[in-house]
């Protein structure tokens, strides 16, 4: 080999080294830190939480989603003071991390709310964390919360860290706390106090009565940051947050247990609405009256990630025999007796590409649940998590009469002959509800009035512009489905009505006969 040839090969290896070196460097890294708070000092009077049980918990969640061990910062009970733990989020994350990267944050112990000091809570109240070296009992000239971290502390530096992580990083936060009673009511113990931190003749001031720890008042943070930023909290804002007594005979934080144990089951590519799923599941079968709730964007992948539509979907409730089960959604959802629906693998985007787990019809309508009857041939544990999602509408008695108007090109006319397969849509010559018709390049659906309700180009794909329609006349049948519900009640007397305010973009005299929907010929809107 010459000479030149050895130089060149070098030159080679060199860039191919570099090459290397640079896509380590920009790689993506991920920092966490957990902070668990089990045993408080003795002179804080603070209950005794088992949160240390929630380390290897969270650990074991985080190994699932690519955190190395040293790059998990743990805190915990003497260690877990106020200052460390901003001292924590400083170096750990707020430092330690560059654009592009993921943050999460874990907070297991005590939660407690504190006096407002600069006005910007309308309660009068601030939510705080309470770290190892705060005390419970305000006592004025010794402790007022000075060692509490309150949630305006909280959002400062969480704005800092979501800033220097940028659009495409990412920050997980979970917080395994409330400030809300302390009676166990059968369960575990309840991670909080209802006694706030402040003066006596503060707290019993009327303006001043203190909320529950909820989503939105620990994350102050503007709507434009959310992208890049979920949150998880073990409770609703009214409710406790209790612990859990796991199969293996320990208690744990309701939200920890959960989490842990949805994340080292979430399949590859799971989106955070399928995590938050197997959450609430989780915890709504231990403890029956605490719902977990999520703050952020949910339809985005686990860590950060592309964002996807998202079809309406009905988590399983329970099963109510062995071919009938309950689920989360009922006629206020638009699920009527005759629906049928179809359970699918969590997110499932594309239902005509997958064949359903199981196949069920609607045979009992609530406000918010349903029952229903599914046929032969289904797993019980793969409709756990499932979503059920409708396959075909129901309103009832409800029907609309659909009729073409001139001449359909071939691909229209059979979407018009597909469309008449729908149960609830039903083919006429004359008195229509709707009128579907193709005018240039455009395919137009108007009601007997004339008033158009859509608009689509005829050069659209074929199997969308389906889908469209068909959604469209969807959409119409569910109106007039609610204009006809009339609910009676001994104590309610409910009307329901529609009143059309705008049409494309221009607002509707308010004589205009909302009844007939009649459009005007001397007024084009």
């Amino acid at each position: 080999m010459t000479l030149t040839a050895n130089h060149t090969k070098i030159r080679f290896c060199v860039f191919i080294l570099l090459a290397i070196s640079t896509i380590v460097i920009q790689a993506q890294t991920k920092k966490a830190i957990i902070v668990a708070i089990g045993t408080y000092p003795a002179a804080s009077e603070i209950t005794s939480l088992h949160s240390l049980n929630d380390i290897p918990l969270i650990q074991s969640a985080l190994s699932k989603l690519g955190f190395e061990e040293k790059d998990i910062l743990i805190l915990k009970d003497a260690n877990a003071t106020k200052q460390n733990i901003l001292n924590g989020l400083e170096s750990q994350l707020l430092k330690n991390v560059k654009e592009g990267d993921i943050a999460y944050f874990h907070f297991s112990g005590h939660g407690q709310q504190v006096q407002d000091f600069n006005g910007d809570e309308s309660d009068g109240y601030d939510e705080a964390l309470v770290p190892y070296d705060a005390l419970m009992e305000y006592e004025p000239g010794k402790y007022q919360g000075e060692k509490h971290i309150t949630d305006d502390e909280l959002n400062i530096l969480y704005k800092k860290i979501i800033n220097k992580l940028g659009a495409k990083g990412h920050f997980l936060i979970t917080v395994d706390a409330c400030h809300s009673g302390t009676s166990t009511r059968g369960f575990g113990l309840a991670r909080g106090t209802d006694i706030p931190m402040a003066p006596a003749d503060y707290r019993t001031k009327s303006e001043n009565k203190p909320k529950d720890f909820g989503p939105s008042d620990a994350l102050q943070i503007k709507e434009n940051a959310l992208e890049t930023l979920v949150a998880f909290f073990a409770s609703m804002a009214s409710q406790k947050n209790y612990e859990i007594l796991a199969e293996d005979g320990k208690y744990y934080g309701s939200l920890s247990y959960a989490f842990s144990k949805a994340v080292n089951k979430l399949p590859k590519d799971a989106s955070y609405l399928q995590l938050f799923d197997r959450i609430r599941l989780t915890i709504g079968n231990s403890i029956s009256n605490q719902i977990p709730e999520a703050s952020g964007i949910l339809t985005q992948t686990v860590l950060g990630g592309k964002f996807q539509p998202t079809p309406e979907y009905y988590l399983t409730k329970e099963f109510i025999t062995e071919n009938q089960l309950e689920i989360e959604g009922g006629f206020l959802n638009g699920l009527n007796v005759g629906t049928v629906i179809g359970f699918f693998p969590p997110d499932t985007r594309n239902m005509n590409s997958i064949k359903p787990l199981a196949t069920g019809t609607v045979i009992d309508a609530g406000s918010h649940t349903s029952l229903v009857e599914l046929k032969d041939g289904f797993e019980k544990k793969l409709l756990d998590h499932s979503w059920g999602i409708v396959v075909e509408e129901n309103f009832g008695n409800i029907q609309i009469n659909l009729r073409k108007q001139g001449t359909l090109s071939n691909e229209v006319n059979e979407i018009f002959q597909n469309l008449a397969k729908i149960p609830f849509i039903k083919i006429t010559d004359a008195d229509a509800d709707l009128i579907l018709e193709e005018s240039g390049l455009k395919i137009l659906l108007s009601n007997k009035f004339g008033l158009e309700i859509d608009a689509w180009k005829n050069s659209a794909n074929k199997l969308s512009l389906f889908d469209s329609i068909k959604k469209s006349i969807t959409k119409y049948a569910q109106a007039q489905y609610l204009r006809k519900l009339n609910q009676q009640n001994r104590k309610i007397d409910l009307r329901l009505d529609f009143i059309l305010v705008s049409c494309k973009g221009t607002k509707i005299p308010e004589n205009y006969p909302s009844d007939s929907l009649k459009m005007s010929k001397e007024k084009s809107f």
